[in-house]
């Protein structure tokens, strides 16, 4: 008899803990639940005490990228310092800090219901983390080539209802790149190009996850550098390459970085011998179309590219 009371006390004590277990567990769930609600109602109440839609909270953490949600009808409520001058930039829009090391505590100070992030950036892949773990809705995006663009763009209209938006700057823009690949002269498919970015800090050359190197492969052109080349610049390396065409970028301070190039490889005596200085196709790209995602004037940095390839770019 003894041992059958035991035997109740002992599975009595199990129910009851297991019953506070649960208890436990369903506390939690409720409190994890009703924190991520007030998040989303503070976001909510944030953006209509500013008389904006929760998806109009939308951050960007560069410039390129951000004149790609103006461009697709959207607003920005905050932005890295590379963008502040973006034409059509609201005056409410606040700082996040600079484009190399935004600022998460910034960034959520302005209840975001997106932010835009530039994944190349060490920094803004650790501030993504911190964002996401505080309930904050992300999306990378990555521009190499005009699909890339056009498959943003088709997202970011989407959300923002502008499907005219998108024919505008995205189909529109696909005719006139249409029509600059239709009137390249045959001859100047299987030609091959060097396209070097020059600063202050570091020089190399540019491969094809670079967006103006995928354009002249769009074109019809080849890529010159050896594998040598793109992991170390070298004059030796480019006088291997010897290019049919030599584009040049400068980033940064362009004196600065001009005077670096020529101290690299303008100024050395192999320079004068490569085919391309020899024909006269060199050129500094301008920095607005080749630095700096073309966004809607990817058909402008094509034509521009096309009146190079032309023949028509003055000897540097």
């Amino acid at each position: 008899m003894m041992k059958k009371k035991k035997n109740w006390l002992h599975l009595a004590l199990c129910l009851l803990f297991g019953i506070l277990f649960c208890v436990a567990c369903g506390g939690k769930q409720q409190t994890e639940t009703t924190t991520a609600a007030k998040a989303e109602s503070s976001s909510q109440a944030a953006a209509a005490e500013e008389g904006l839609s929760a998806d109009s909270r939308v951050v960007a953490l560069s410039r390129s990228v951000g004149e790609m949600w103006l461009l697709a009808g959207g607003n920005l409520v905050g932005a890295t310092d590379d963008a502040m001058d973006l034409e059509g930039i609201s005056k409410a829009c606040t700082s996040v800090g600079k484009l190399s090391a935004p600022s998460a505590e910034a960034i959520l100070a302005l209840h975001p219901a997106l932010v835009l992030t530039a994944p190349d950036i060490p920094a803004q892949r650790e501030v993504r983390k911190t964002l996401e773990a505080a309930g904050v809705r992300c999306q990378a995006v990555d521009i190499n080539n005009f699909a890339d663009y056009a498959s943003v763009m088709q997202s970011f209209t989407a959300e923002t209802g502008r499907a005219d938006l998108y024919e505008k700057n995205v189909t529109a823009v696909q005719q006139k790149i249409d029509s600059v690949k239709a009137a390249l002269p045959s001859e100047i498919k299987g030609k091959t190009f060097l396209v070097i970015r020059a600063s202050a800090v570091k020089t190399k050359v540019l491969k094809s996850d670079h967006f103006t190197v995928a354009m002249l492969e769009d074109l019809g052109l080849t890529n010159a550098a050896p594998e040598s080349l793109l992991d170390q610049l070298s004059m030796e390396g480019i006088t291997e390459a010897n290019p049919d065409y030599l584009f040049v970028i400068f980033q940064g301070e362009p004196k600065e970085a001009e005077a670096v190039y020529q101290e690299l490889i303008g100024g050395q005596p192999a320079y004068d011998q490569l085919k391309a200085v020899k024909d006269g196709h060199t050129a500094v790209l301008p920095k607005d179309l080749f630095q700096y995602k073309p966004n809607a004037r990817w058909g402008e940095a094509y034509a521009k590219l096309a009146e190079l390839l032309g023949g028509t770019a003055a000897k540097q």
